[in-house]
């Protein structure tokens, strides 16, 4: 059904097809909640990076400097699985330039 997040903002906007989404925040934002849920009313399952969640239910992912990767696999009730990957990165690594 949906990914939010708490700060930043997901690209592309969720849909059920898309498997890889990005979001940028401040280099001072030293976490997110993500909060995944499903559509169906019966899953078999959901984990980010391996730790069960419930469909709605938030996931505080703590974030280091640079990128911070996400799994999130929602396992249906016929046991197929599908997997979304969320890349938050923490500081714009992009303009990182020197000044002599």
């Amino acid at each position: 059904r949906s990914i939010t997040i708490s700060k930043g903002n997901l690209t592309p906007r969720f849909a059920p097809y898309t498997a890889y989404y990005s979001a940028t925040v401040d280099e001072n934002v030293t976490s997110v909640t993500i909060t995944p849920a499903v559509l169906a009313d019966k899953y078999d399952s959901m984990t980010i990076n391996g730790y069960a969640i419930d469909s709605g239910a938030p996931f505080e992912a703590s974030l280091i400097k640079g990128e911070n990767r996400f799994s999130i696999v929602v396992t249906a009730s016929d046991k197929t699985a599908k997997t979304y990957t969320l890349t938050i990165t923490r500081g714009n690594t992009a303009n990182n330039t020197y000044r002599y």
